[in-house]
């Protein structure tokens, strides 16, 4: 049990080199702990060394043994107690954990050295801290650098729990076999005894205990245990049951008296990947998702009430999984997609080029990510780098960069096919109950075999003139509709979110420091929404409408292919970690935006839409071809759905009416319902309306061509 926390006020003092004790500093400042150095005033613009000091009263242990626990740093470290070094540490997710009982006094002084530099060279980076040292979703000016979790006081007698693993291995009928490994690190030998207690959190049921007694000698020795549950009640997305929880308490005694103890939140579920197919307790599910970003771009602030709103977001606008990008975020957004039954896609902190020096250390913390967040039934699956490719910055589309860009992407890269491999066999190691994406972004080629996809055709222009560019990917690709993880556009956020960080009058708006530290991509801005607008709202409402007709795009061509051969697919991206004008909808102040509720429409459960062949066309050219369609997520039969398709001209005018009464079942792949072809020769903006009519519900989609 932790006996004590070391938050509150800490002396800290940067540094222009490592190795500064503190009696050489003239001057500390100080801090409340956790925090990120960069939120204090005079450190504003502080990147590199700082050193840490924190002075406290503790009473010494009599038969315990006491260890000094730092659960998060960023990025290096070295931990002094009471003039003595105990050690250094590379990595800003994974525990520190150090015992000081023999040095432990009435008056106890910990320094910590830290360091965080920025990262110089990006196509070659060192560190293993993702989106949070690389990324235009991101103020590139902030660093990470800090002690963002609470260090403790952690009591225990001779026996330490290291770590503790719950897995379900097998659902039969109505009971489950569980299996809990546990690492023990024992200081002498003699009688042990684990007991394993199951409760129910959040709904009323059968609490299981178990006790297993053994002899452990000195040493560190790994222990399982496989029990069968019988009848538990089984953890489910929001969508598809409740997200029912046991709060797992693992106990070790030592002759008979509590040495340590371990306490959880656990949920008795299997969840498999078969070829990009999830399957949930052995029941298909197709994902709905986005990409998460850091809560907060400066992590230490972040509340379980922050997270919570953000899953409630999200199971609001009927997803069942978001993919924590390239990182690894707060404690409180894993608890709190445990507790909303929201599925969780979860990236390994790298993403894009790294130097080859980097792969030992990131075989090591690739293990660690998966032991610390092992427990949690929301994680679905592990993916072990983001776009392992080329990529200094995202809106150079110089030919000398897209050529580098597109050379590692489909032919032999480092980062790809040397240390995404490894990667994958280091996780594998320790988790072999979900599957792992080696990386993600990779496409399906006839000589290579890919994984989760991303696409931005009609953002990036290098890929294309139009969004439509994509229906002739999926048509003679069809493999790269497995799982598609990125697709978007930039919007700006609402108005009074705009306010907060801008100017409001178009002609006093800094372009320049938005493109610098708000994300914003101008030119592409300007070639696809227009910066030549009457006022701000209008741009607002512009932006905003073309990011909800991108997403909405794509969403469509994937639940077309649901199950055939699309197992999920994920918008990019859902919040925003700072204020920003980029792929978000929902903003920083935590305010939806128009595109929120378009991509609410667009992932509901029973949904019908329309797949347009075209945006535009000329007199006397193709047709445009219609084709409508119903898919259902539910595991409800829906007997009889009725559609009505209508086409108007740009004066309001009725041209074509057309229904469909169509037979949809359970978690039916998308049913086709109407196709038509339409001929107008009058130029203009057409309006196509879908109309679905249920028992129990009714639903429009309406969508756009022109005749030029």
């Amino acid at each position: 049990m932790k006996v004590q926390q070391l938050g509150g006020i800490w002396d800290l003092a940067p540094t222009a080199i490592g190795g500064i004790r503190p009696e050489q500093v003239g001057q500390w400042l100080s801090m409340e702990i956790p925090a990120h150095w960069q939120e204090h005033p005079e450190l504003r613009h502080h990147a590199g060394f700082t050193l840490y000091r924190k002075k406290f009263t503790c009473e010494p242990p009599k038969g315990e043994r006491i260890h000094l626990v730092f659960p998060g740093i960023f990025y290096y470290s070295t931990v002094w107690f009471n003039g003595r070094r105990l050690g250094d540490h590379e990595g800003y997710f994974s525990a520190q954990r150090y015992d000081i009982t023999d040095w432990l006094q009435d008056e106890n002084e910990v320094v910590v050295e830290v360091n965080c530099p920025d990262e110089k060279v990006r196509n070659s980076k060192r560190m293993i801290t993702g989106v949070f040292s690389h990324w235009d979703c991101l103020d590139p000016t902030t660093n990470p650098g800090g002690i963002w979790l609470t260090p403790y006081l952690h009591a225990t007698g001779d026996r330490l729990l290291d770590s503790c693993l719950f897995q379900t291995d097998e659902l039969d009928g109505e009971d489950a076999a569980v299996t809990v490994r546990l690492e023990v690190l024992s200081r002498r030998s003699g009688q042990a005894k684990v007991e394993i207690v199951l409760q129910p959190e959040n709904f009323t049921g059968e609490t299981y205990r178990f006790a297993n007694e053994m002899e452990l000698d000195e040493g560190r020795h790994k222990l399982a245990f496989s029990h069968v549950l019988t009848k538990p009640a089984l953890w489910w997305t929001h969508d598809r049951g409740e997200p029912n929880l046991y709060r797992l308490t693992v106990t070790v005694s030592d002759e008979g008296k509590p040495s340590d103890q371990y306490e959880t939140l656990v949920g008795v579920r299997t969840i498999v990947f078969d070829q990009w197919i999830c399957r949930l307790n052995g029941r298909r599910l197709f994902v709905r998702g986005s990409n998460q970003p850091p809560t907060d771009t400066r992590l230490a602030r972040v509340t379980l009430d922050l997270a919570a709103r953000d899953v409630r977001l999200a199971v609001e606008a009927n997803l069942n999984m978001l993919r924590v990008h390239a990182h690894v975020d707060h404690p409180a957004l894993y608890e709190a997609a445990d507790r909303a039954g929201l599925l969780l896609m979860q990236d390994f902190p790298m993403q894009w080029s790294y130097a080859r020096e980097v792969l030992p250390v990131a075989e090591r913390m690739i293990q660690d990510m998966a032991r610390l967040l092992y427990n949690h039934p929301s994680i679905a699956i592990w993916t072990c780098h983001n776009e392992p490719i080329y990529l200094v910055e995202t809106d150079d589309e110089t030919p000398t960069e897209v050529l580098k860009t597109i050379g590692t992407l489909f032919f032999w890269g480092w980062n790809r096919n040397v240390l995404d491999v490894a990667l994958k066999k280091a996780v594998e190691a320790v988790d072999r109950t979900r599957a792992v994406n080696k990386s993600s972004g990779e496409p399906w080629t006839p000589w290579q075999q890919g994984g989760d996809t991303h696409f931005y055709f009609g953002w990036y222009r290098f890929q294309g003139k139009s969004m439509f560019k994509f229906d002739t990917v999926r048509r003679r690709f069809p493999n790269n509709l497995h799982f598609v993880t990125e697709f978007g556009a930039q919007s700006f956020p609402n108005l009074e979110s705009c306010r907060k960080f801008m100017a409001e009058e178009l002609h006093r708006i800094d372009w320049q420091g938005l493109e610098d530290r708000h994300s914003l991509q101008k030119k592409l801005m300007d070639h696809w929404v227009g910066l030549a607008q009457p006022d701000l709202p209008t741009l607002i409402e512009k932006s905003q409408a073309y990011q909800s007709e991108m997403n909405r795009f794509y969403i469509d061509r994937c639940r077309r292919a649901k199950y055939a051969p699309c197992g999920g697919v994920l918008q990019f991206m859902f919040t925003d970690p700072n204020p920003a004008i980029q792929w978000s909808v929902v903003d920083y102040w935590r305010e939806p935006k128009q595109s929120y509720y378009a991509l609410r429409d667009a992932f509901r459960p029973v949904y019908a839409f329309l797949l347009l062949s075209a945006a535009a066309r000329r007199p006397g050219g193709a047709p445009i071809r219609i084709e409508a369609y119903v898919v259902n997520d539910t595991e409800a039969d829906l007997g009889t759905v009725n559609l009505q398709l209508l086409v108007a001209d740009a004066e309001g005018r009725l041209v074509a009416e057309h229904r469909a009464a169509v037979r949809v079942g359970a978690d039916s792949p998308a049913v086709p319902a109407l196709t038509v072809d339409e001929s107008p020769e009058r130029p203009g903006r057409y309006t196509v309306t879908l109309v679905m009519e249920r028992p129990d519900d009714r639903f429009i989609n309406t969508y756009h061509f022109e005749v030029e």
